[in-house]
């Protein structure tokens, strides 16, 4: 696990309140505590690294058959045993009417090809993301891609954010 020596935490800017914000690089996660004070780590802290069995890297080209991507999340009523998945779900087939080469669940998928440029592109999605995006689109809210001025990362509205359309974005200062 990593702990708050792994954490990177920066002034960016204030709070709705005024207050000051805080943000971790390190982990990409909110570092603010209560009334305004840096935290002594992140939210995101704690979170366990992701194992190499849990990742998938995944060229979409390879599978002419298509691949669907989404946020998988424990169901509402389950009457199996089972454990429950959560993560990011991964259906590929390398023709349109074959079997599933790929049916399993994963914390993160990067995926990775050319362009028609022939350019070398690579996406990553967390299992948040996929959740985050997930309850987005249940609302019927655009999802759009916005990069950290700060530290170059996607941002992605969590939370409340997530299900709840703003017009403003903050920025770091």
């Amino acid at each position: 696990m990593k702990g708050n020596k792994d954490c990177r935490i920066v002034g960016v800017g204030k709070r709705r309140d005024g207050r000051p914000r805080y943000w971790c690089l390190v982990h990409h996660a909110n570092a603010t505590a209560k009334y305004g004070k840096p935290a002594v780590q992140c939210r995101s802290a704690q979170i366990r690294e992701i194992h190499p069995t849990e990742a998938l890297t995944l060229d979409p080209s390879l599978y002419r058959g298509g691949v669907a991507i989404w946020g998988a999340v424990p169901p509402v009523y389950d009457t199996t045993r089972g454990p429950k998945e959560h993560g990011i779900h991964v259906h590929a087939r390398q023709s349109e009417r074959g079997p599933k080469i790929i049916d399993g669940t994963f914390r993160s998928v990067r995926l990775i090809g050319s362009t028609a440029e022939h350019q070398k592109r690579e996406f990553s999605i967390s299992e948040l993301d996929a959740i985050y995006y997930m309850a987005s689109s249940l609302f019927g809210f655009q999802v759009k891609q916005i990069q950290c001025p700060l530290c170059g990362f996607d941002h992605v509205d969590k939370d409340w954010f997530s299900v709840h359309a703003h017009r403003r974005q903050r920025v770091p200062r």
